[in-house]
């Protein structure tokens, strides 16, 4: 995986790794904001994606009892 630019993420509620001004963070874009978002966080509309220029794909989760 690399990163990509901010440009070509998708926009239809899919959660993808951000890096934004204040470091990276799993967001999606919200359409009602018109922002990047993270809910992981709690600061509300784009607070916390802020200056996103780039992101990537979510690595798959573990397999079998790692997780």
């Amino acid at each position: 995986m690399q990163w990509q630019p901010i440009e070509t993420a998708p926009k239809l509620g899919t959660e993808v790794l951000i890096s934004a001004q204040d470091g990276i963070c799993v967001a999606f874009w919200d359409d009602e904001c018109g922002e990047w978002t993270s809910d992981l966080r709690g600061k509300g509309c784009g607070q916390w994606a802020i200056g996103a220029r780039h992101w990537m794909p979510l690595p798959e989760p573990p397999k079998g009892d790692a997780m």
